[in-house]
């Protein structure tokens, strides 16, 4: 990844107890301008908007480009959810080209 360079990198997880994971503050400490362009963001917790202003905050700090929507749904109802997860991911790539 750190020799990689992405127009758009969407990025998200799962929070624990509306805690982003270690895993992913780490991945994310990773990331510089220089490989990503713009950040899209996203959580499977509908509620947990406590971790993409933590990831936001991060990327931003990096200098790097965080779109202001992101997607949320509920773990619970990933698998229904997944039509419309498509429908944001291709809207969100037609902005970023």
């Amino acid at each position: 990844m750190l020799n990689d360079k992405y127009d758009g990198l969407f990025l998200g997880g799962a929070p624990y107890a509306n805690i982003m994971a270690p895993e992913l503050k780490k991945y994310a400490d990773t990331l510089s301008s220089e490989n990503v362009n713009t950040a899209v963001l996203f959580t499977t917790a509908g509620w947990s908007r406590r971790m993409i202003r933590a990831l936001r905050k991060i990327l931003t700090k990096k200098g790097i480009n965080v779109l202001q929507e992101a997607f949320f749904v509920q773990a619970s109802q990933v698998d229904s959810k997944i039509p419309e997860a498509e429908k944001f991911a291709k809207n969100i790539l037609t902005e970023i080209k």
